[in-house]
């Protein structure tokens, strides 16, 4: 009898444990399962220290069962990716389609579904819902409750509107659908500098302020940004309320000032396919994400980023780019963010380890783990300098509503530091604000969600500017014309 349950206890303090991994890469599975594993392995102790046997040995497994029940329990209640689609490999990311039909109580379940991720990880919700957020969510609960059913684009605007509350980019729930389709005019548009001004005479300032709170943002270009893309899909329109049956008339001006409009009906909106295909017409091929270019007569190495991607790829660049400016004596570098979103901000430290610099101050963070939350470190940090390859010049960081996240990040070091000077436009989001996403896809609508688990803090904490600002403000479009007028 003893053999067997001692066979019987470390299976399934095996398959506790394993639980772990198999969740975060192969199969989600809801939280209480590990509770049930737990209460097994403790029964089945307690059957074992009622056999006859030594004390040492009865220790050990009191010992081990503690440890493997804590692990089991952290593993998933207190693990901010538990159940996310981030480390999980042939996810289809589609949603239902955008007037897929879900009865009251689907709709509740998805409500609850995101609800019950949002209150586990996000920062905010450390001490507790905030009471505005309470509010709304209970509203929109009881909506819910009384109509019979809702449409896939009706949930996920009710959903957005909760967490549009949190101020926080990187937290929020969107439709993704397979059949979406895009206005092929506006690759002209942006190979001519247009700029898109009315929707059916409507300004896009009015739809900002109007629209505010189905969109997620630290910054109120970032929103800008979102509505941008939304206004040249077809399901983007239908989010915003518009309608594509009578045709939807855009207003745009053109770089010299003229204004012109022009109604689209829906076979102006071509797949995505079709829409890459244009707008990689417009361009010589596919690029690297990261690249450089010299140029000896204004001594300047133009370092362009447009993810932030740590890998050898990213590494071996930079490398070769500083070895070229050492063996040619160039007394600039700029590094171009205004395309890039973001990624990892180790290329930041990277990057760093080249200027000449002993120790800077980086951005700070506080993980939402459950129940727990990590404490704040210090943001001192020294600087692993590749002394052979030391560059002392002047370096310039271009940044534009598009910079995002790792990238605001890499800029704000910089910044913060007084390692080189900013010109362009404040990156999207909040240096104070939250990031290191978990990902999900709600069970019946299957749209998708994102949350942040990880509250920043800037590098630069007696500054108190809501954006990294540029020392030298411009369009981003004009970044590189005031960097030309600086280096004459």
């Amino acid at each position: 009898m003893k053999k067997t349950f001692l066979i019987l206890y470390i299976f399934i303090c095996l398959m506790s444990i394993a639980c772990i991994p198999i969740n975060l890469f192969l199969w989600n599975m809801p939280e209480w399962i590990m509770l049930v594993f737990g209460c097994g392995i403790i029964f089945l102790t307690a059957l074992l220290l009622r056999q006859k046997g030594k004390k040492v040995l009865k220790f050990f497994a009191v010992l081990f069962t503690v440890l493997v029940v804590s692990v089991s329990l952290f593993g998933s209640y207190c693990n901010p990716y538990w159940n996310s689609l981030i480390f999980k490999s042939n996810v289809d990311y589609h949603s239902e389609s955008f007037d897929g039909r879900l009865s009251s109580r689907e709709a509740l379940k998805d409500l609850h579904y995101a609800m019950k991720y949002l209150k586990k990880l996000h920062p905010v919700f450390y001490k507790g819902m905030p009471q505005d957020i309470k509010e709304k969510y209970e509203d929109i609960r009881k909506k819910m409750k009384q109509s019979d059913e809702f449409t896939v684009h009706d949930l996920n605007q009710d959903i957005e509107a909760i967490f549009s509350m949190i101020g926080d980019g990187h937290t929020f729930v969107l439709g993704n659908y397979s059949d979406n389709r895009y206005l092929k005019n506006n690759v002209e548009w942006e190979r001519d500098n247009c700029r898109l001004i009315a929707v059916n005479k409507k300004t896009v300032e009015q739809l900002l302020v109007e629209k505010a709170d189905i969109y997620s943002f630290d910054a109120p270009s970032w929103e800008r940004k979102l509505m941008a893309f939304d206004l040249i899909s077809v399901y983007g329109l239908r989010y915003l309320g518009f309608s594509l049956v009578d045709g939807v008339e855009y207003t745009y001006e053109t770089e010299d000032g003229k204004r012109n409009t022009i109604i689209c009906s829906d076979e102006d909106f071509v797949s995505s396919e079709e829409y890459q295909a244009l707008s990689s017409g417009e361009e010589d091929g596919a690029q690297e994400f990261v690249r450089y270019e010299l140029d000896e007569e204004k001594s300047l190495a133009v370092l362009t980023l447009d993810e932030c991607i740590y890998n050898d790829e990213y590494t071996d660049c930079i490398k070769e780019m500083f070895t070229k400016i050492k063996q040619k004596g160039i007394h600039n570098v700029a590094v171009d963010l205004r395309n890039n979103g973001g990624g990892d901000d180790s290329v930041a430290f990277e990057f760093i380890k080249y200027l000449n610099s002993d120790s800077y101050h980086c951005m700070t963070y506080q993980q939402r783990l459950g129940i727990f939350q990590t404490p704040l470190p210090d943001s001192f940090t020294e600087n692993e300098r590749y002394e052979s390859l030391t560059f002392d010049g002047q370096l310039y960081i271009l940044t534009s509503e598009s910079t995002f996240s790792s990238a605001m990040a890499f800029a704000q070091y910089i910044k913060d530091n007084q390692l080189g000077i900013l010109i362009g436009e404040s990156p999207g989001n909040d240096p104070n604000g939250y990031g290191e996403v978990a990902a999900f896809q709600l069970p019946n609508s299957k749209l998708c969600m994102q949350i942040s688990t990880k509250q920043f803090y800037r590098a630069d904490r007696d500054c108190e500017d809501n954006l990294v600002l540029p020392d030298i403000p411009c369009d981003a479009d004009k970044a590189e014309e005031k960097l030309n007028l600086i280096l004459n």
